[in-house]
């Protein structure tokens, strides 16, 4: 009986103490990052994200970005929310987030210019090493607007890894 009794108090702390997990407090606030992994991909991007923690399990991000597909050069402007789940914390874990961006492609051969807006989505998981930060990433992207650089005009998959700086 005792070890039954014993058995059912030792379980009861263990759970209780699981389920306030979410609320632990990270000790980084925020983070500065780069993707390489974009310029061998198609469009050839790279991008520089800032991140900063807003609470216990969310985050925000701005991105920028630099690329060139055949005779167009890009930049782009984004950003997103994230959501930490599954035993995260802010910034550290895994994390879902809506995004946004906002391209322009500009061609000095052809004279033309092209404007894009994208929304999409993101999976990501971040491990933190002291200051030095590690983040994959797949995400999922439609892309509005001009019709000459073929692939943002589609919905495609993305993939990044994120290495940065963290404080």
């Amino acid at each position: 009986m005792k070890f039954i009794l014993s058995f059912v108090v030792c379980f009861v702390l263990l759970v209780g103490s699981t389920s306030f997990a979410q609320e632990r407090a990270s000790a980084k606030t925020q983070v500065i990052s780069g993707d390489f992994v974009g310029l061998f991909l198609d469009g050839g991007e790279f991008h520089v994200q800032y991140e900063w923690k807003s609470g216990s399990l969310n985050s925000w991000f701005v991105r920028a970005l630099l690329g060139g597909y055949q005779s167009y050069t890009g930049l782009g402007l984004g950003g997103g929310y994230r959501f930490f789940i599954a035993d995260s914390r802010a910034l550290t874990g895994l994390a879902l987030a809506p995004v946004a961006h906002a391209y322009f492609f500009k061609s000095g051969d052809l004279g033309r210019s092209q404007l894009f807006f994208s929304i999409g989505g993101e999976l990501s998981y971040k491990w933190l090493f002291d200051n030095f930060s590690v983040e994959p990433l797949l995400g999922a992207g439609l892309a509005f607007g001009g019709e000459d650089i073929s692939y943002l005009t589609k919905v495609r998959p993305y993939l990044g890894i994120y290495l940065g700086y963290a404080w």
